[in-house]
């Protein structure tokens, strides 16, 4: 399972890396599911076992300190994913 996900997060930074990289995860688990019960409960009948929370997301990536990552909700039901942005590379005008 781990060797999938991140399989997918380096196909996802291969196909963005001319825009600069950007990832946004949409399944995260809610940080504490008592404030979040409705967010909580469709994420698990979802997708159960393949939601992991922004700290896993977040070991996927490589050289982990150069991105930025933040959270964010998005529906009236409290589901929350992750904005990830790769700034460990200086654009093309900077290394110009």
């Amino acid at each position: 399972m781990r060797i999938g996900a991140r399989r997918a997060v380096s196909e996802m930074i291969r196909v963005t890396s001319l825009q600069g990289e950007t990832i946004v995860v949409d399944s995260v688990w809610a940080e504490r599911a008592w404030r979040r019960p409705v967010a909580w409960v469709l994420r698990r009948l979802d997708r159960g076992c393949w939601v992991r929370s922004q700290t896993g997301i977040e070991a996927l990536l490589p050289d982990r300190a150069a991105w930025s990552c933040e959270r964010f909700t998005y529906a009236w039901t409290g589901l929350e994913g992750v904005w990830c942005v790769y700034a460990g590379r200086p654009s093309p005008a900077e290394g110009a």
